[in-house]
Parts: structure tokens; sequence; C-alpha cells
């Protein structure tokens, strides 16, 4: 709230914040004294500077000894962001007026108060600049340090050393529900985990080991999805300079979504890698070669160690510097030091618990707690002692005794699977504060990107991730592209008569429809999308990018600006074309100056940013 009041110099009225109720400030106009009302002290009357000082707009004559002032009470001549220079005070002995000493520019805090013009936040003694959004009043204008250090967006990258591990540490008793919701859900999936790998071991149709083994993947990517979802949160909470995060909403399937993606994170960020050598690694796979294991298993994990400073891009307002190899390595060396402080305490944290799990896959009977040795002859043991104090029968090839050792192998699972998750989960929440602080302490070296301005044409390398992203979204055309009835309707068409001939000629006569099928749902996914509102493909949406029809070249920056909208006529010729060139047309957007692939040249249109206005 704030009081309003009147200057009774130049007749302005402003609004001062309560808490200088009872106290004077200063008009940031022309300097006139103003008492605020209200508050405990009582008010003083004060006539208009103008009659006191004759002339000058309500401003103080100055005094003998001092700098005269001009333009809104600065010194003549002070106005190019200068150092103000000290006041001098002249000599009451020598001056008949007995006030000639006193500073009545800025008198002392006990009386008037200078403030901000423009947050009406009190200026400090010895400075023009204000300390909350850095105005300079002697320039007129915000100070170019300050707008630097705001730019910036963190302190100093130095006190990352110092202050990031007692601040993960007190986060970490702070927020102790973040721990307990972890270790919570890697003991779940961790026991759904070794059930999955269990049952792929040894089932024997397709379709249920099909199951199975999606089950598996399902509960790896949770694991791994857990960490980047809840590292992400609290990542974006540190960065925001926030304490606590009780407030933190959990999403099942935005953590199933955002694990598969974390899977995956090392082809599609290490893609220009994995196109040069991933045909001979194939072949080394294939042949069960050691040396291509070992290889493939370096470039996979080793691509994660960019992982700390991608999480931070992760959750800024345009992501696609996280997932872009070139990106990452280009802010690499000014982030050396504390990626690798990052990397040093997370492998002294984590070093323990792979020394547990390499020592318990050695001589423990296995890692996988439904399988492990140990744990199958506990859950034996007590499954045979209950069926015999029951007498429901000894045989181990018994039903009873079967879901009675099933019950108990699981529930022994899950007691040694969380008596192991529990620790875990204290480092992991720490590390997860520490990547926070990371992106805070280092914002100004990070290169985040928070704004892009309408029409900014698409990179090369955030388009290929878009185009990976199109190549998931692609299978599922008929449930995600809904904007247009029409199109749905005849997708749902062919996909019925698709299921027909399936099921009654065989899979041979549906090859017949594959093409027709195939084409109308890639032209539906493209065409249709990119001619809606959104201009997008799910892909492209993701990233903030657009497809809208090209401009004039002498057209000006305010209309290349403005974004228009291809019709389903013109999204089409631009699928056909994009239809027969694809990656060898994306080529050209690597190289030409606005980033325009050859199906864009022809059909005359431009993959850009939507941007924020």
């Amino acid at each position: 709230m704030s009081i309003s009041v009147r200057c009774p110099g130049c007749e302005k009225g402003m609004g001062v914040p309560e808490k200088y109720a009872g106290r004077s400030v200063k008009c940031p106009a022309c300097k006139t004294p103003i008492d605020v009302p209200g508050g405990d002290r009582p008010q003083r009357s004060r006539q208009p500077a103008g009659a006191a000082a004759g002339e000058g707009g309500g401003r103080r004559a100055p005094s003998r000894g001092k700098p005269t002032r001009s333009g809104g009470g600065r010194p003549a001549g002070d106005r190019g962001g200068t150092k103000r220079p000290k006041r001098a005070v002249s000599d009451p002995d020598t001056d008949g007026d007995f006030l000639g000493g006193l500073d009545l520019d800025r008198i002392d805090r006990a009386g008037e108060i200078e403030i901000c013009p423009k947050c009406a936040t009190e200026l400090r003694e010895d400075s023009d600049i204000c300390p909350k959004c850095g105005f300079d009043i002697s320039t007129g204008a915000v100070d170019k340090k300050f707008a630097r250090q705001l730019a910036n967006k963190g302190p100093a990258p130095s006190e990352y050393y110092k202050q990031s591990l007692p601040d993960a540490k007190e986060f970490l008793f702070s927020n102790l529900l973040l721990v307990r919701k972890t270790s919570i859900t890697w003991t779940i999936f961790g026991v759904l985990a070794g059930i999955s790998f269990w049952f792929v071991s040894f089932v024997v149709g397709v379709p249920t080991r099909v199951f199975w083994s999606a089950m598996s993947l399902l509960s790896v990517c949770a694991l791994a999805g857990w960490f980047w979802y809840l590292g992400g949160m609290v990542t974006k909470l540190t960065m925001l300079r926030e304490k606590a995060a009780d407030r933190l909403s959990i999403d099942f399937f935005e953590t199933l979504a955002i694990g598969f993606r974390a899977v995956v994170w090392p082809f599609i960020m290490g893609l220009p890698i994995w196109v040069c050598v991933g045909p001979i690694l194939l072949v080394g796979l294939a042949a069960g070669s050691v040396v291509a294991q070992i290889v493939f298993a370096t470039l996979y994990f080793g691509l994660y160690l960019l992982f700390p400073l991608a999480q931070v891009h992760r959750v800024q307002r345009y992501t696609y510097k996280a997932s872009i190899l070139w990106e990452l390595l280009k802010i690499l060396p000014k982030n050396f030091g504390p990626l690798c402080f990052y990397l040093a305490v997370a492998a002294g944290l984590a070093l323990p618990f792979v020394g547990v799990l390499a020592a318990v896959q050695i001589w423990g009977g296995g890692i996988n707690p439904v399988t492990n040795e140990y744990v199958v002859k506990a859950a034996t043991w007590t499954a045979t002692q209950i069926t015999q104090m029951a007498d429901v029968g000894k045989s181990e090839d018994s039903y009873v005794f079967k879901i009675l050792f099933g019950m108990t192998d699981v529930l022994i699972a899950t007691i040694v699977t969380a008596l192991f998750m529990i620790p875990a989960s204290f480092p992991a929440v720490f590390l997860m504060r520490l990547n926070g602080t990371l992106g805070l302490y280092n914002a100004r070296r990070l290169d985040l990107v928070q704004k892009v301005a309408p029409g900014t044409p698409a990179p090369f390398w955030v388009r290929v991730l878009a185009g990976c992203g199109d190549m998931f979204a692609i299978p599922f055309t008929s449930f995600l592209v809904n904007k247009e009835k029409l199109a749905v309707m005849v997708a749902w068409f062919l996909n019925a008569i698709a299921l027909v001939i399936w099921f009654t000629f065989g899979r041979e006569m549906l090859a017949m429809l594959a093409p027709v099928w195939v084409i109308y749902n890639l032209w539906m996914y493209y065409a249709v999308s990119e001619a809606s509102t959104t201009r997008a493909t799910i892909g492209k949406e993701t990233y903030g990018l657009v497809v809208v029809p090209e401009v004039a070249e002498d057209a000006s920056d305010e209309e290349k600006r403005e974004l228009g909208r291809l019709d389903v006529k013109h999204a089409t010729g631009r699928f056909f074309v994009w239809y027969f060139t694809q990656a060898i047309g994306l080529v050209v957007a690597a190289f030409h100056p606005e980033k325009r692939s050859l199906a864009d040249l022809l059909s005359k249109t431009r993959v850009v940013f939507k941007g924020d206005r």
C-alpha cells in the first residue's frame, strides 16, 4: 500500500510507501521536502519552497561554498554519470547565514529523505544509484554496472565454491519430504524393474515377452526420470532463490515421459557422434565384440558428464541448448571449473553406493532384488515354515507354496531395496540442489536463453531436434493431430480398413495399403499441423518454432516479426517438397544465411521462433 501525497513545490502527485509515514521525503522532480502524513511523528508545517527560496521552481537557494544545482537538483555539469563531488560546507563564523554550514540538498535521515523517482526506494547517503532498481538520478537512466549485474541473473561465480555446499546441505535438511518421496519412488520402481527383468528371463511367448520388456523399460525410465524431473524442479526453484520446496507437485506420467527422454538424451544430444561411429558400433555390438561394448558404454555415459550444464538449460524458457552438443561444448570452457567441482562432489557421494552395488553383484547374489540368491533362499525358508505350521502342503510344487513364496520374495526384495534407496536419496537431493546452485552462480556464463525476438530464424540444430521429436510422434498422428475434423475422420477410416485387411487377409494384403496409410499420416501430421492455429508440428512446438510464409527481401524488421499463417494448400505443397528432399534439403539450412532448408526455399516458407513480444 502507498500513501498519496502532493509536492507543495511543483504540485506533482505521487505515491509513497507506508514505511515513510510520519517522515519527510524529497520530491524526485524538484527536491522539495514533503511531509508524509501518518505515523507517530508529529508533522511539521512546511511552506512551499518557492516562498522560502524566492525563485527556482520550488528548489532551495544554494548556500555559499556549495556548487549550484540545475536540472532537477543535480550539480551543474554533473549530468554525465560521473560521481557526485563531495559537498563543501561553509564556515558559519564567516557566513551571515547561520544555516550556511548545513547541506540542505540532502538533509540528514532524521529529517528529509531522498527517494528514487522510479520505485520510491530510499537512496543511500553517499550514492546517486537506487539500490533496488539501479536508477541513477544523476544521469536519469539505469546505472550500466547495475544493468550488467541484473542481466547476469545471479551472484558472482566465484561464490559458487564457497556457498554451494552449505546451501545444498541446508536445503537437504529443510526439505526431508523430498528425500522421503525419492526413496519411496525409487523403491517401488526398483522392485518393479526387478520383477519385470525376472519375467523377461523365462517367458516364452512373443506378446508376453514384449509386455514385460516394455515394463522393464518403463521402470528404468521412471528411476532415471525421477532424478531428471525432481532435479529440474529443484534447479528451477534454486535459480529463483527459493529455499523451500514444499509446494512441488509430482506428476507420475510426466516422470515417465521425462524418464524416456533421459534414457535417449545421450543419443539425441550426441547425434553428430553417433552418426559418425554408430554404424561401426552396431556391427560390433551385433557380433558381440567386447571392444564395441566398451566404446558404446564410454560414449553413452561420457556424454552424461555434460548433464549438469544441460539440466540448467532444460528448466529455462527455451530449452534447445540442453540437447545440442555444440551449444554445450561452446559454454564448457567458461564453466569447466564449476562442472568439475560438481562432478567431483557427485563422484564422491556416488562411489560408495556404486561400490555396494558392485559387491552385491559379485559376492552378494546379484543386484536384482527379486532374483537375488540370498533373497530367494530367505523367501523359500519363510514360505516353507509357513506351509509347515499351517499344514497346507510341504511340496514346493504346490500352488499354496508358490503363492506364499512369491509374496514373501517380493516383500523381502522391497525391504532390501528400501535399505539401499533410503540412504541413496539423501545425496540425490543434495546433488539436485548443487546443480541448481551451479546455474544460479554461473548464470552469466551459461548463455541462458529466456527471450527470443519473434521471427528469429531457427538454427540448424534446433530444427534437427524438432525433427527427432517428430519421428517419435508420427506413429500417433491419429491421436495427436485433431485440429481438422475431416482429416481425423479420414485417418480413422484408413485405420479401420487396415485392421480389417490385417485380420481378414493377413499382412501380405496389408502391405498394399501401407504406402497410402503412411503418406496420408505424414501429410496429416505435417500439413494439417502447420496449417492449424499452432502453425507447427509437435516437435517444432516443443522448441517454440512455427512455420510461416516468407516475406520480401527488402521487408523491414517489423514486417519480418509479423508472423503469418499457411493455408492447407500452401502447407500441402510444402509437405510434398519436404517429402522428396527430406534430410538432403535440411542440410541446406546449415549453410543458408537465414537457416532455410530446400523445402523452405521452394515452398516460400520460413521456420522461425514464435518469440516473445
